[in-house]
């Protein structure tokens, strides 16, 4: 009989040949799985928030929501404990923050005064701002550096 191979195969989860990739992707990881529970904690706050930022259609904004922050969370739970689907998860986070930076620099063009969403879905969470746009490419330099 076969053996069954786990789930969460820590012996491979370090990479010794490239430790600084690995170290990276672990804390994207762990960053967007704090974020992502805030998100899951508050679905509606966020639903409102990507509401705010007119770039859904009204009808679509619930289903966005919840499947974008449920996309984050098993894309982050992936690179943090499967080292099999490690790669899979950066490439989803990474174009999750691009889609993200997207709806940011849109609203910066229009010149649409909402709140990011990512962090705090507060009304009083301050507005979006190029600085805005910097920080949510930061995670995508970091994905990329990591799948090299």
């Amino acid at each position: 009989m076969q053996e069954k191979k786990p789930i969460f195969d820590f012996k491979k989860a370090i990479n010794l040949e490239y430790p600084t990739e690995y170290y990276i992707a672990l804390f994207l990881g762990l960053f967007f799985l704090v974020v992502s529970a805030n998100k899951l904690l508050d679905p509606s706050g966020f639903a409102t928030s990507i509401f705010r930022g007119h770039l859904v259609p009204y009808a679509f904004v619930n289903i966005t929501a919840l499947l974008s922050m449920s996309l984050e969370f098993v894309a982050a739970f992936a690179v943090v404990f499967m080292a099999n689907y490690r790669r899979a998860g950066l490439w989803i986070l990474v174009a999750l923050s691009l889609v993200c930076a997207g709806g940011i620099a849109v609203n910066l063009l229009q010149e649409i005064n909402t709140v990011c969403g990512c962090f705090s879905n507060s009304v009083r969470a301050a507005p979006i701002s190029h600085w805005t746009l910097v920080r949510t490419l930061i995670p995508v330099l970091a994905g990329l550096f990591a799948l090299r």
